[in-house]
Protein backbone atom coordinates (compact mmCIF):
# COMPACT_ATOMS: atom_id res chain seq x y z
CA UNK A 1 0.00 0.00 0.00
CA UNK A 2 1.80 3.26 -0.81
CA UNK A 3 0.93 6.39 1.53
CA UNK A 4 1.87 9.55 0.21
CA UNK A 5 1.39 12.64 3.22
CA UNK A 6 0.48 16.41 1.99
CA UNK A 7 0.14 19.13 3.98
CA UNK A 8 -3.74 20.59 4.67
CA UNK A 9 -4.52 24.13 6.50
CA UNK A 10 -8.36 23.53 5.86
CA UNK A 11 -10.42 23.58 9.21
CA UNK A 12 -10.40 19.68 10.13
CA UNK A 13 -14.34 18.90 10.16
CA UNK A 14 -14.20 19.93 6.38
CA UNK A 15 -11.27 17.69 5.24
CA UNK A 16 -12.47 15.46 2.14
CA UNK A 17 -11.89 12.13 4.13
CA UNK A 18 -13.40 8.90 4.72
CA UNK A 19 -11.16 8.80 7.96
CA UNK A 20 -10.28 11.35 10.66
CA UNK A 21 -7.99 10.90 13.17
CA UNK A 22 -7.11 13.03 16.12
CA UNK A 23 -5.29 12.31 19.43
CA UNK A 24 -7.71 12.93 22.68
CA UNK A 25 -6.03 14.32 26.07
CA UNK A 26 -7.45 12.59 29.50
CA UNK A 27 -10.78 14.17 30.30
CA UNK A 28 -11.73 15.43 27.23
CA UNK A 29 -14.52 17.28 26.34
CA UNK A 30 -16.49 15.02 23.40
CA UNK A 31 -19.03 17.89 22.28
CA UNK A 32 -16.46 20.59 22.38
CA UNK A 33 -14.08 18.07 20.24
CA UNK A 34 -16.27 17.56 17.40
CA UNK A 35 -18.75 20.11 17.66
CA UNK A 36 -18.08 20.74 13.99
CA UNK A 37 -18.90 16.95 13.17
CA UNK A 38 -21.93 17.23 15.35
CA UNK A 39 -23.92 19.51 13.06
CA UNK A 40 -23.50 17.58 10.34
CA UNK A 41 -24.68 14.08 12.19
CA UNK A 42 -27.12 12.23 14.46
CA UNK A 43 -24.37 10.26 15.94
CA UNK A 44 -23.77 10.87 19.76
CA UNK A 45 -20.18 11.10 20.26
CA UNK A 46 -20.40 11.60 23.77
CA UNK A 47 -22.85 9.15 24.86
CA UNK A 48 -20.59 6.85 22.60
CA UNK A 49 -17.76 7.50 24.52
CA UNK A 50 -19.47 7.35 27.66
CA UNK A 51 -20.62 3.45 26.96
CA UNK A 52 -17.44 2.14 25.94
CA UNK A 53 -15.88 4.21 29.04
CA UNK A 54 -13.08 5.93 26.74
CA UNK A 55 -11.86 8.64 28.47
CA UNK A 56 -8.67 9.49 26.47
CA UNK A 57 -6.36 7.34 28.29
CA UNK A 58 -2.82 7.06 27.45
CA UNK A 59 -2.30 3.98 24.98
CA UNK A 60 -5.73 3.36 24.17
CA UNK A 61 -6.90 3.54 20.83
CA UNK A 62 -10.55 3.21 19.31
CA UNK A 63 -12.17 3.58 15.83
CA UNK A 64 -15.75 3.25 15.39
CA UNK A 65 -17.57 4.22 11.70
CA UNK A 66 -20.17 7.64 12.14
CA UNK A 67 -22.55 9.03 9.23
CA UNK A 68 -21.41 12.27 8.43
CA UNK A 69 -23.93 14.21 6.23
CA UNK A 70 -24.86 11.68 3.35
CA UNK A 71 -21.94 9.10 3.58
CA UNK A 72 -19.87 7.11 6.41
CA UNK A 73 -16.63 8.06 7.79
CA UNK A 74 -14.19 6.47 9.94
CA UNK A 75 -13.05 8.31 13.29
CA UNK A 76 -9.58 7.14 14.76
CA UNK A 77 -9.35 8.44 18.70
CA UNK A 78 -6.31 7.86 20.22
CA UNK A 79 -5.22 8.17 23.86
CA UNK A 80 -2.38 10.27 25.08
CA UNK A 81 -3.56 10.79 28.73
CA UNK A 82 -2.82 13.50 30.73
CA UNK A 83 -0.64 16.03 31.83
CA UNK A 84 1.86 13.84 34.06
CA UNK A 85 2.62 11.36 31.81
CA UNK A 86 3.03 7.94 33.87
CA UNK A 87 6.40 6.45 34.70
CA UNK A 88 7.93 4.69 31.98
CA UNK A 89 5.47 5.90 28.68
CA UNK A 90 6.87 7.89 25.99
CA UNK A 91 4.38 9.86 24.80
CA UNK A 92 5.94 10.63 21.33
CA UNK A 93 5.68 6.52 20.77
CA UNK A 94 2.09 6.00 21.85
CA UNK A 95 1.71 8.82 19.16
CA UNK A 96 3.68 6.75 16.34
CA UNK A 97 1.99 3.79 17.27
CA UNK A 98 -1.34 5.42 17.20
CA UNK A 99 -0.57 6.16 13.97
CA UNK A 100 0.21 2.89 13.32
CA UNK A 101 -2.84 1.66 14.42
CA UNK A 102 -4.85 4.34 12.25
CA UNK A 103 -3.55 3.46 9.05
CA UNK A 104 -3.60 -0.66 9.59
CA UNK A 105 -7.24 0.17 10.09
CA UNK A 106 -7.46 1.62 6.30
CA UNK A 107 -6.42 -2.17 5.37
CA UNK A 108 -9.63 -3.80 3.59
CA UNK A 109 -11.43 -0.32 3.36
CA UNK A 110 -12.59 1.81 0.78
CA UNK A 111 -10.72 4.81 2.13
CA UNK A 112 -8.47 6.98 0.08
CA UNK A 113 -7.93 10.13 2.60
CA UNK A 114 -7.08 10.52 5.98
CA UNK A 115 -7.22 13.74 7.36
CA UNK A 116 -4.78 13.53 10.74
CA UNK A 117 -5.03 16.64 13.41
CA UNK A 118 -1.78 17.49 14.40
CA UNK A 119 -1.76 17.89 18.17
CA UNK A 120 -0.07 20.14 20.36
CA UNK A 121 3.40 20.17 20.48
CA UNK A 122 4.22 20.97 23.76
CA UNK A 123 2.17 18.06 25.53
CA UNK A 124 4.79 15.98 23.49
CA UNK A 125 7.92 17.96 24.84
CA UNK A 126 9.06 18.47 21.49
CA UNK A 127 9.01 21.02 18.81
CA UNK A 128 6.00 20.92 16.28
CA UNK A 129 8.09 19.95 13.44
CA UNK A 130 9.56 16.93 14.82
CA UNK A 131 5.73 16.35 15.66
CA UNK A 132 4.84 16.52 11.94
CA UNK A 133 8.14 14.83 10.53
CA UNK A 134 6.96 12.01 13.60
CA UNK A 135 3.83 11.69 11.88
CA UNK A 136 4.74 11.86 8.26
CA UNK A 137 7.54 9.15 8.26
CA UNK A 138 5.04 6.51 10.59
CA UNK A 139 2.56 7.04 8.18
CA UNK A 140 4.74 6.17 5.04
CA UNK A 141 6.29 2.78 7.52
CA UNK A 142 3.00 1.82 8.07
CA UNK A 143 1.51 1.34 5.08
CA UNK A 144 4.53 -0.92 4.13
CA UNK A 145 4.16 -4.47 2.98
CA UNK A 146 6.07 -6.60 0.96
CA UNK A 147 3.69 -7.96 -1.62
CA UNK A 148 6.18 -8.44 -4.81
CA UNK A 149 5.68 -12.45 -5.18
CA UNK A 150 1.71 -12.17 -3.99
CA UNK A 151 -0.04 -13.35 -6.83
CA UNK A 152 -3.33 -12.07 -5.55
CA UNK A 153 -3.36 -8.86 -2.91
CA UNK A 154 -6.21 -6.85 -2.05
CA UNK A 155 -4.09 -4.05 -1.00
CA UNK A 156 -1.53 -4.58 -3.23
CA UNK A 157 -2.41 -1.22 -5.81
CA UNK A 158 -3.85 0.29 -3.57
CA UNK A 159 -2.42 4.06 -2.22
CA UNK A 160 -3.89 6.53 0.61
CA UNK A 161 -3.07 10.00 1.21
CA UNK A 162 -2.94 11.60 4.75
CA UNK A 163 -3.53 15.11 5.02
CA UNK A 164 -1.94 17.24 8.08
CA UNK A 165 -4.45 19.32 9.36
CA UNK A 166 -2.13 22.11 10.78
CA UNK A 167 -2.92 26.20 11.57
CA UNK A 168 -2.11 28.28 8.15
CA UNK A 169 0.27 29.95 10.36
CA UNK A 170 2.20 26.73 10.77
CA UNK A 171 1.97 25.71 7.39
CA UNK A 172 5.57 26.58 6.15
CA UNK A 173 6.85 24.72 9.09
CA UNK A 174 4.59 21.62 8.20
CA UNK A 175 5.49 21.26 4.34
CA UNK A 176 9.52 21.30 5.52
CA UNK A 177 8.98 18.38 8.05
CA UNK A 178 6.18 16.35 6.02
CA UNK A 179 9.03 16.25 2.78
CA UNK A 180 11.76 15.51 5.61
CA UNK A 181 9.65 12.53 6.85
CA UNK A 182 9.04 11.39 3.54
CA UNK A 183 12.14 11.07 2.63
CA UNK A 184 13.30 8.88 5.87
CA UNK A 185 9.92 6.80 5.54
CA UNK A 186 11.16 6.17 2.54
CA UNK A 187 14.53 5.10 3.67
CA UNK A 188 13.22 2.86 6.13
CA UNK A 189 10.88 1.16 3.83
CA UNK A 190 13.21 0.80 0.93
CA UNK A 191 15.63 -0.68 3.58
CA UNK A 192 12.98 -3.05 4.19
CA UNK A 193 12.53 -4.02 0.75
CA UNK A 194 15.72 -5.11 0.27
CA UNK A 195 15.95 -7.02 3.63
CA UNK A 196 12.60 -8.99 2.48
CA UNK A 197 13.61 -9.92 -0.86
CA UNK A 198 14.62 -13.82 -1.37
CA UNK A 199 18.17 -14.73 -1.31
CA UNK A 200 17.99 -15.65 -4.74
CA UNK A 201 17.04 -12.18 -5.88
CA UNK A 202 19.07 -10.41 -3.82
CA UNK A 203 22.84 -11.97 -4.70
CA UNK A 204 25.97 -9.99 -3.80
CA UNK A 205 25.84 -8.75 -7.21
CA UNK A 206 22.54 -7.64 -7.38
CA UNK A 207 22.67 -5.82 -3.69
CA UNK A 208 25.52 -3.96 -5.49
CA UNK A 209 23.19 -3.07 -8.52
CA UNK A 210 20.67 -1.86 -6.48
CA UNK A 211 22.80 0.50 -4.41
CA UNK A 212 24.33 1.70 -7.39
CA UNK A 213 21.21 2.85 -8.92
CA UNK A 214 20.26 4.34 -5.33
CA UNK A 215 23.26 6.27 -4.92
CA UNK A 216 22.79 7.32 -8.69
CA UNK A 217 19.43 8.58 -7.97
CA UNK A 218 20.96 10.68 -5.06
CA UNK A 219 23.86 11.89 -6.76
CA UNK A 220 26.26 9.83 -4.61
CA UNK A 221 29.78 8.48 -5.43
CA UNK A 222 29.53 4.50 -5.39
CA UNK A 223 32.84 2.33 -5.61
CA UNK A 224 32.49 -1.87 -5.85
CA UNK A 225 35.31 -3.64 -5.48
CA UNK A 226 35.60 -7.47 -6.93
CA UNK A 227 36.97 -10.04 -5.24
CA UNK A 228 40.43 -9.51 -7.22
CA UNK A 229 40.63 -6.68 -5.88
CA UNK A 230 39.97 -7.86 -2.14
CA UNK A 231 42.78 -10.71 -2.79
CA UNK A 232 45.07 -7.29 -3.34
CA UNK A 233 44.29 -5.60 -0.48
CA UNK A 234 44.42 -8.26 1.86
CA UNK A 235 40.27 -8.99 2.82
CA UNK A 236 40.87 -12.23 4.16
CA UNK A 237 37.35 -11.85 6.51
CA UNK A 238 35.24 -11.40 3.41
CA UNK A 239 37.07 -13.84 1.41
CA UNK A 240 37.00 -16.60 3.44
CA UNK A 241 33.39 -16.39 4.10
CA UNK A 242 32.74 -16.16 0.41
CA UNK A 243 34.93 -19.14 -0.18
CA UNK A 244 31.59 -21.61 0.61
CA UNK A 245 29.29 -20.07 -1.97
CA UNK A 246 29.28 -19.73 -6.29
CA UNK A 247 28.12 -16.20 -5.65
CA UNK A 248 31.31 -13.63 -5.65
CA UNK A 249 31.49 -10.91 -3.16
CA UNK A 250 31.36 -7.42 -3.37
CA UNK A 251 32.71 -4.60 -1.46
CA UNK A 252 30.68 -1.59 -1.98
CA UNK A 253 31.70 1.90 -0.71
CA UNK A 254 29.29 5.27 -1.05
CA UNK A 255 30.72 8.60 -0.27
CA UNK A 256 28.36 11.86 0.04
CA UNK A 257 29.82 14.84 0.72
CA UNK A 258 27.26 17.58 1.79
CA UNK A 259 29.53 19.29 4.88
CA UNK A 260 31.10 22.67 4.69
CA UNK A 261 34.72 23.07 4.76
CA UNK A 262 36.37 20.97 7.69
CA UNK A 263 33.24 19.18 8.48
CA UNK A 264 33.18 15.75 10.25
CA UNK A 265 33.20 12.23 8.18
CA UNK A 266 30.76 9.94 9.67
CA UNK A 267 31.52 6.46 8.58
CA UNK A 268 28.85 4.33 8.37
CA UNK A 269 30.16 0.34 8.31
CA UNK A 270 27.56 -2.04 7.52
CA UNK A 271 27.34 -6.31 7.50
CA UNK A 272 25.91 -7.60 4.14
CA UNK A 273 25.67 -11.31 4.14
CA UNK A 274 22.70 -11.96 1.63
CA UNK A 275 21.79 -14.99 2.83
CA UNK A 276 23.72 -16.98 6.27
CA UNK A 277 23.64 -20.77 6.41
CA UNK A 278 26.29 -20.74 9.30
CA UNK A 279 28.84 -22.43 6.34
CA UNK A 280 30.24 -25.78 7.48
CA UNK A 281 28.76 -24.72 10.81
CA UNK A 282 26.08 -25.18 9.45
CA UNK A 283 22.22 -23.68 11.27
CA UNK A 284 19.35 -25.98 12.38
CA UNK A 285 17.02 -25.43 9.41
CA UNK A 286 14.29 -23.68 10.90
CA UNK A 287 16.96 -20.86 11.93
CA UNK A 288 17.83 -20.01 8.17
CA UNK A 289 14.11 -18.70 7.18
CA UNK A 290 15.67 -15.34 8.06
CA UNK A 291 19.27 -15.42 7.10
CA UNK A 292 17.80 -13.53 3.93
CA UNK A 293 18.25 -10.64 6.17
CA UNK A 294 21.38 -11.05 7.81
CA UNK A 295 22.02 -8.05 5.39
CA UNK A 296 19.92 -5.98 6.80
CA UNK A 297 22.92 -3.35 8.06
CA UNK A 298 24.25 -3.24 4.84
CA UNK A 299 21.13 -2.28 3.45
CA UNK A 300 20.44 0.36 6.45
CA UNK A 301 24.10 2.34 5.90
CA UNK A 302 22.85 2.93 2.00
CA UNK A 303 19.54 3.93 2.98
CA UNK A 304 20.59 6.64 5.21
CA UNK A 305 23.25 8.08 3.63
CA UNK A 306 20.97 8.74 0.24
CA UNK A 307 18.40 10.06 2.66
CA UNK A 308 20.76 12.54 3.89
CA UNK A 309 21.98 13.17 -0.16
CA UNK A 310 18.36 13.84 -1.18
CA UNK A 311 17.77 16.30 2.10
CA UNK A 312 20.93 17.90 0.50
CA UNK A 313 22.29 17.59 4.50
CA UNK A 314 25.16 19.62 5.50
CA UNK A 315 27.01 16.45 6.16
CA UNK A 316 30.24 14.12 5.05
CA UNK A 317 28.79 10.80 5.11
CA UNK A 318 30.52 7.71 3.75
CA UNK A 319 29.09 4.21 3.74
CA UNK A 320 30.66 1.15 3.35
CA UNK A 321 29.42 -2.91 3.32
CA UNK A 322 31.12 -5.95 2.14
CA UNK A 323 28.44 -8.35 0.68
CA UNK A 324 28.72 -11.90 0.77
CA UNK A 325 26.90 -15.30 1.19
CA UNK A 326 27.86 -17.45 3.80
CA UNK A 327 27.46 -21.17 2.20
CA UNK A 328 28.75 -24.58 3.11
CA UNK A 329 30.16 -25.11 -0.39
CA UNK A 330 33.19 -27.67 -1.54
CA UNK A 331 36.00 -24.74 -0.58
CA UNK A 332 34.47 -23.16 2.43
CA UNK A 333 36.41 -22.16 5.44
CA UNK A 334 36.62 -24.74 7.98
CA UNK A 335 36.69 -24.61 12.12
CA UNK A 336 40.32 -24.71 12.90
CA UNK A 337 41.45 -22.21 10.02
CA UNK A 338 43.16 -19.04 10.55
CA UNK A 339 42.48 -16.05 8.42
CA UNK A 340 44.78 -12.95 8.43
CA UNK A 341 42.59 -9.09 7.45
CA UNK A 342 43.05 -6.03 5.73
CA UNK A 343 45.18 -4.61 8.76
CA UNK A 344 47.22 -7.52 9.21
CA UNK A 345 45.94 -8.92 12.46
CA UNK A 346 44.65 -12.58 12.27
CA UNK A 347 41.95 -14.63 14.03
CA UNK A 348 41.26 -18.54 14.52
CA UNK A 349 38.20 -19.65 13.04
CA UNK A 350 35.80 -21.56 16.07
CA UNK A 351 32.42 -20.98 14.40
CA UNK A 352 31.95 -20.38 10.47
CA UNK A 353 28.54 -19.10 11.64
CA UNK A 354 30.12 -16.05 13.30
CA UNK A 355 30.94 -14.44 10.05
CA UNK A 356 29.68 -11.13 10.28
CA UNK A 357 32.24 -9.75 12.62
CA UNK A 358 34.95 -11.60 9.94
CA UNK A 359 33.77 -9.34 7.43
CA UNK A 360 33.24 -6.11 9.14
CA UNK A 361 37.09 -6.51 10.68
CA UNK A 362 37.99 -6.03 6.66
CA UNK A 363 35.54 -3.34 6.39
CA UNK A 364 36.22 -1.26 9.47
CA UNK A 365 39.94 -1.99 9.14
CA UNK A 366 39.84 -0.80 5.31
CA UNK A 367 37.62 2.60 6.21
CA UNK A 368 39.65 3.40 9.23
CA UNK A 369 42.73 3.32 6.98
CA UNK A 370 41.63 4.85 3.06
CA UNK A 371 38.86 7.15 4.47
CA UNK A 372 40.01 8.32 7.82
CA UNK A 373 36.52 9.11 9.62
CA UNK A 374 36.26 11.57 12.32
CA UNK A 375 33.11 9.00 13.82
CA UNK A 376 32.77 5.23 12.90
CA UNK A 377 29.31 3.13 13.29
CA UNK A 378 29.06 -0.22 12.57
CA UNK A 379 25.34 -2.11 12.02
CA UNK A 380 25.18 -5.33 11.99
CA UNK A 381 22.65 -8.07 12.84
CA UNK A 382 25.35 -9.47 14.66
CA UNK A 383 24.59 -12.16 17.03
CA UNK A 384 21.78 -14.65 18.46
CA UNK A 385 22.78 -13.27 21.35
CA UNK A 386 21.44 -9.43 21.29
CA UNK A 387 17.37 -11.21 21.30
CA UNK A 388 17.87 -12.32 24.73
CA UNK A 389 19.40 -9.23 25.88
CA UNK A 390 17.51 -6.74 24.66
CA UNK A 391 14.49 -8.28 23.56
CA UNK A 392 13.22 -6.76 20.36
CA UNK A 393 12.24 -3.06 20.66
CA UNK A 394 16.06 -1.92 21.34
CA UNK A 395 19.24 -2.28 19.46
CA UNK A 396 22.45 -2.91 20.93
CA UNK A 397 24.96 -0.68 21.67
CA UNK A 398 28.60 -0.91 22.74
CA UNK A 399 31.55 2.13 22.88
CA UNK A 400 33.88 3.12 24.91
CA UNK A 401 33.20 6.62 23.82
CA UNK A 402 30.33 7.82 26.32
CA UNK A 403 29.22 11.21 24.43
CA UNK A 404 28.88 8.76 21.31
CA UNK A 405 27.05 6.56 22.97
CA UNK A 406 24.63 9.43 24.73
CA UNK A 407 24.39 11.24 21.22
CA UNK A 408 23.20 8.34 19.58
CA UNK A 409 20.68 7.01 23.00
CA UNK A 410 19.20 10.94 22.22
CA UNK A 411 18.92 10.08 18.74
CA UNK A 412 17.25 6.58 19.39
CA UNK A 413 14.54 8.21 22.07
CA UNK A 414 13.93 10.78 19.26
CA UNK A 415 13.09 8.70 16.85
CA UNK A 416 11.45 6.04 18.04
CA UNK A 417 14.53 3.49 17.05
CA UNK A 418 15.74 3.19 20.45
CA UNK A 419 19.74 1.75 21.59
CA UNK A 420 20.52 0.23 25.05
CA UNK A 421 23.81 0.60 25.72
CA UNK A 422 25.34 -2.57 27.29
CA UNK A 423 28.60 -2.98 29.68
CA UNK A 424 31.60 -3.11 27.80
CA UNK A 425 35.21 -3.43 29.86
CA UNK A 426 38.72 -5.30 29.67
CA UNK A 427 36.94 -8.05 31.36
CA UNK A 428 34.71 -9.24 28.62
CA UNK A 429 37.98 -8.70 25.81
CA UNK A 430 39.89 -11.67 27.42
CA UNK A 431 37.26 -13.92 26.31
CA UNK A 432 38.15 -14.02 22.56
CA UNK A 433 42.11 -14.87 23.34
CA UNK A 434 43.73 -17.40 20.96
CA UNK A 435 46.99 -19.68 21.16
CA UNK A 436 47.80 -19.90 17.69
CA UNK A 437 46.52 -16.64 16.48
CA UNK A 438 46.11 -13.14 17.72
CA UNK A 439 42.45 -13.67 18.35
CA UNK A 440 39.43 -16.25 17.95
CA UNK A 441 36.45 -15.46 16.28
CA UNK A 442 34.23 -16.44 19.13
CA UNK A 443 34.34 -16.32 22.98
CA UNK A 444 35.61 -19.05 25.35
CA UNK A 445 32.47 -18.83 26.91
CA UNK A 446 28.87 -19.33 25.51
CA UNK A 447 27.96 -15.90 27.54
CA UNK A 448 27.67 -12.37 26.75
CA UNK A 449 27.92 -13.20 22.91
CA UNK A 450 26.98 -9.51 22.12
CA UNK A 451 29.40 -8.29 23.91
CA UNK A 452 32.33 -10.56 22.77
CA UNK A 453 31.63 -9.91 19.35
CA UNK A 454 32.41 -6.13 19.60
CA UNK A 455 35.64 -7.24 22.03
CA UNK A 456 36.64 -9.12 18.05
CA UNK A 457 35.81 -5.94 15.96
CA UNK A 458 37.54 -3.35 18.46
CA UNK A 459 40.68 -4.58 17.03
CA UNK A 460 39.78 -3.09 13.77
CA UNK A 461 38.48 0.55 14.42
CA UNK A 462 41.96 1.71 15.31
CA UNK A 463 42.07 5.07 17.79
CA UNK A 464 38.90 6.24 15.63
CA UNK A 465 35.39 7.49 18.08
CA UNK A 466 33.28 4.19 17.34
CA UNK A 467 29.93 2.69 18.44
CA UNK A 468 29.04 -0.73 17.27
CA UNK A 469 24.68 -1.54 16.98
CA UNK A 470 23.61 -5.30 17.04
CA UNK A 471 20.30 -5.04 15.77
CA UNK A 472 19.90 -8.69 15.59
CA UNK A 473 17.59 -8.59 18.14
CA UNK A 474 14.71 -6.21 16.50
CA UNK A 475 14.57 -7.04 12.76
CA UNK A 476 11.59 -9.34 12.06
CA UNK A 477 8.25 -9.29 13.21
CA UNK A 478 8.04 -6.61 16.64
CA UNK A 479 4.87 -6.82 17.82
CA UNK A 480 4.13 -2.94 16.82
CA UNK A 481 1.57 -1.06 14.53
CA UNK A 482 3.37 0.65 12.37
CA UNK A 483 5.47 -2.46 11.28
CA UNK A 484 4.16 -5.25 9.39
CA UNK A 485 5.57 -9.18 8.98
CA UNK A 486 8.84 -8.67 7.88
CA UNK A 487 11.86 -6.65 8.12
CA UNK A 488 11.62 -3.27 10.12
CA UNK A 489 14.46 -1.29 8.70
CA UNK A 490 15.49 -1.00 12.09
CA UNK A 491 18.08 1.63 13.18
CA UNK A 492 17.55 3.80 9.84
CA UNK A 493 15.58 6.76 11.49
CA UNK A 494 18.08 6.62 14.47
CA UNK A 495 21.31 7.22 12.45
CA UNK A 496 19.41 9.68 9.86
CA UNK A 497 19.17 11.75 13.11
CA UNK A 498 22.22 10.85 14.38
CA UNK A 499 23.96 12.47 11.13
CA UNK A 500 21.67 15.38 11.42
CA UNK A 501 22.57 16.45 14.90
CA UNK A 502 26.07 15.44 14.90
CA UNK A 503 27.69 18.90 14.28
CA UNK A 504 25.26 20.37 16.63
Amino acid sequence: MKVQVKVSTEKFAQCDAQMYVMFMQEGFDANKIFKDFIAKTTFSFKSYFEEIEFSGKVKSVVNFPAQVDDHVVHFVCIGVGGKVCPVGIDRKEVLRRGIGSAIKVTRGKKIKDVAVLVPEASFFETEFEQIAEQITTISIMAGYQYDVFMSRFSNAKKSITVHLVVPKEFKQDAQYACDRGTIIGEAVNTTREYVDTPPAYMTPTIFAEKVQELTKACGMKCTVLEDKKMEQLGMGGVLGVARGSVQAPKFIIAEYKGGKKGAKTIALVGKGITFDSGGICIKPGNSMLTMKGDMAGAAAVFNVACALAHMKAPVNIVAVAPVTENMPGPHAQKPGDIVRFYNGKTAEIKDTDAEGRLVLADALSYTVDKIKPDIMIDIATLTGACEYAVGPYYAALISEHDDLAQQLSVSGNRTGDRVWRLPYTDDYKEAIKSNIADMANTGTRNKAGTITASAFLQHFVGDVPWAHLDIASGDFDIPVSYFDTGSTGIAVRLLIDFCLHAEK
